[in-house]
C-alpha cells in the first residue's frame, strides 16, 4: 500500500492546538493546504475529554477552521478523530474521514511538538484494520524518516 500524501506540522509557539505545516510529500490534499487569515497552513490538534479507547472513542481531533472548510466545501471542520489503541505505542494513531472515504495514520511528536499524517485516498475502510497493524509493523517508517530527513 503506497502513502498518497504526507504531511508534517509543527505546534504554533504561543498555541494551545494550533500546529503549522512545514513540509508535505505526495498528492495535493486541499484539508490541510488551504491558509489561514495569516497565510499559515494550519490543523488544529484537540484533547478530547472523556475515557478514549480502542472501541471507537479517539483520544484527539485533527480540525482545520469553520472558514476554510466552508470554502473547500466540506461538511465539517473536523477532518478525524485520532485512535489510539496500544497503550505501548502512544504516539501512532489513525483515524478516517467518512465524508472523503480517506483513511489516515498520525505520528504524534514528542511532548506534542510535531504531527505527522498519512494520507492513505480511499483507504477509509482499511485504515483501522490493515494499514494501521503495517504502521505499527514499521513498514511505513523508511518512508517516514526520508520525507522527514529531506529538506
Amino acid at each position: 500500500m503506497k502513502i498518497d500524501s504526507i504531511f508534517f506540522f509543527r505546534k504554533k509557539p504561543g498555541t494551545a492546538t494550533a500546529f503549522i505545516l512545514e513540509k508535505r510529500q505526495g498528492k495535493p490534499f486541499a484539508p490541510l493546504e488551504t491558509e489561514n487569515s495569516k497565510g499559515e497552513k494550519v490543523c488544529y490538534l484537540t484533547k478530547l475529554d472523556g475515557k478514549a479507547n480502542a472501541k471507537r472513542k479517539p483520544s484527539w481531533n485533527v480540525s482545520i477552521s469553520k472558514n476554510n472548510a466552508k470554502k473547500l466545501g466540506l461538511k465539517t471542520d473536523n477532518l478525524s478523530g485520532i485512535f489510539i489503541p496500544l497503550p505501548e505505542a502512544a504516539n501512532k494513531g489513525f483515524g478516517d474521514c467518512k465524508y472523503t472515504g480517506n483513511g489516515y495514520l498520525f505520528l504524534l511528536g514528542e511532548n506534542l511538538e510535531t504531527l505527522t499524517i498519512l494520507v492513505f485516498e480511499n483507504q477509509c475502510s482499511t485504515v483501522e484494520q490493515a494499514l494501521f497493524t503495517r504502521f505499527l509493523d514499521g513498514e511505513f517508517d523508511a518512508q517516514i524518516s526520508e520525507f522527514l530527513e529531506a529538506s
